[in-house]
């Protein structure tokens, strides 16, 4: 058996290998946990090399479970028989229509009833062509986004990003096309946030009035509940009004569920706790059961005609990726993981607001389903906020708790486990969370 001293030389050498090879960015590197090197994952659970465990809290991309034995099992079964099927004129496979079946089964109104889906390879692409699709069907070009939202590293999807923009600097010429409307949750006001989300809205039916018309503007794409800008969840009326105003426009609704769909927030998709029916749906991340597989959904009249059912990519709609997803769905379906993220969810915000009342480094705590977020105590976001959530990352795992740093400052702390986390689990958590706090 490798002594520790041979396995931190292994990691080591690894490192050294990473960074030769494999490009660095500074802010990713900033939320990466260097000093995993991962052997296996099973639930939420990941084993070092080492052979020391680690309860993944933080990976987004992982929805249901790390290799859940019958995403496994059915990805095994098909890798015999066909592995993509890419060939002329995007064969028509059954794999792609269950799972296509059984997502739409899981909407909601007419995309239920009347909806189409297209395939792509990620969250990122899916809202791209999201937007493409918008802008195709009104034959109008003016997106409006919001201010914290995060659509993804394409070209289209910097262009209405409303976090990070110093990415967005030189890789696209300019943000034409785009306005930016403010979010709930983005400032502190003297009167509340209900004051401010009132605010919101009234600037987004200003912009039909002073900055562009609805004979221009295409669609507005937006996250239900913003996710990487720290958790900001609007009211339940906010989504209300503004689908009022582009039903009044003649404006397309796009609502970005990569982070926020598949049942984590309690609901199939978290605009589906507003009681609003979107135009066109975007998926990614763990639609594929960890595999790589974008969705766009949306009714018939929109994306036929309009959107290619590959979105003109030789990859999209990858056999295995569709059988890992409509497996995944199942999974979803069959152990009743929409109801369980919503109760545990309830359960696992209790248990972090007694850390809030124990623990004076905690500013605030918020949570939709197993969607939650820690607001460390600082004395500025963008001076000492990420440093104090920095050292709770790195504290956290050391006691074998991977979570991530989160907000505009990435001074916040997501905390988001896959949805078969039990509530042995999230007390597991609670209890080296706690010694972490005391530690900060």
């Amino acid at each position: 058996m490798k002594s520790q001293r041979a396995y931190l030389r292994e990691k080591q050498t690894l490192q050294r290998r990473y960074r030769n090879a494999i490009s660095t960015e500074s802010t990713f590197e900033l939320t990466r946990a260097v000093d995993l090197m991962a052997a296996s994952a099973s639930g939420i659970e990941i084993t070092d090399v080492s052979g020391k465990k680690y309860l993944d809290f933080g990976e987004t991309m992982v929805a249901v479970a790390h290799s859940h034995p019958d995403i496994v099992k059915a990805v095994a079964a098909q890798v015999p028989k066909m592995m993509t099927g890419g060939t002329a004129g995007w064969s028509m496979i059954e794999p792609r229509v269950k799972f296509a079946e059984e997502l739409k089964s899981n909407l909601q109104g007419r995309l239920r009833t009347d909806g189409r889906v297209a395939f792509c390879s990620s969250g990122a692409e899916s809202c791209d062509y999201a937007i493409g699709l918008a802008r195709q069907y009104t034959r109008k070009k003016v997106i409006i986004n919001f201010t914290g939202a995060y659509h993804g590293f394409t070209g289209a999807t910097l262009a209405v990003n409303g976090i990070e923009p110093r990415l967005n600097t030189y890789r696209i010429p300019s943000r034409a096309g785009t306005v930016t409307a403010p979010f709930p949750g983005e400032i502190e006001v003297d009167g509340g946030e209900q004051a401010y989300e009132r605010y919101c809205v009234d600037k987004f039916r200003e912009i039909f009035e002073t900055v562009t018309s609805g004979d221009e503007v295409a669609g507005t794409i937006f996250e239900p509940v913003e996710v990487m800008a720290g958790l900001r969840i609007p009211s339940p009326s906010f989504w209300k009004e503004i689908f009022k105003i582009c039903k009044n426009e003649g404006v397309l609704t796009i609502a970005d569920e990569v982070f926020t769909g598949l049942g984590r927030t309690g609901r199939f998709l978290a605009i589906d706790h507003y009681g609003v029916e979107p135009d066109i749906v975007c998926l990614g991340k763990g639609v594929g059961g960890t595999l790589p597989l974008g969705v766009i959904a949306s009714r018939s009249e929109i994306i036929n005609e309009n959107l290619k059912p590959n979105c003109q990519s030789s990859s999209a709609g990858n056999l295995l990726c569709c059988v890992a997803g409509y497996e995944n769905l199942r999974i979803i379906r069959r152990e009743h993981l929409i109801r369980r993220s919503e109760e545990l969810g309830r359960y696992f915000l209790s248990r972090l607001q007694e850390q809030k009342q124990k623990h004076a480094v905690v500013k605030g705590v918020r949570g939709m389903g197993l969607i939650l977020e820690l607001e460390p105590r600082c004395k500025s976001p963008a001076t000492d906020g990420a440093e104090t959530s920095r050292k709770i990352f790195e504290l956290g795992f050391e006691k074998g708790l991977i979570i991530s740093q989160n907000g505009t400052h990435k001074h916040m702390i997501r905390i988001s486990p896959p949805m078969v986390v039990t509530k042995e689990q999230i007390d597991t958590f609670i209890e080296r969370m706690d010694g972490v706090l005391r530690a900060v």
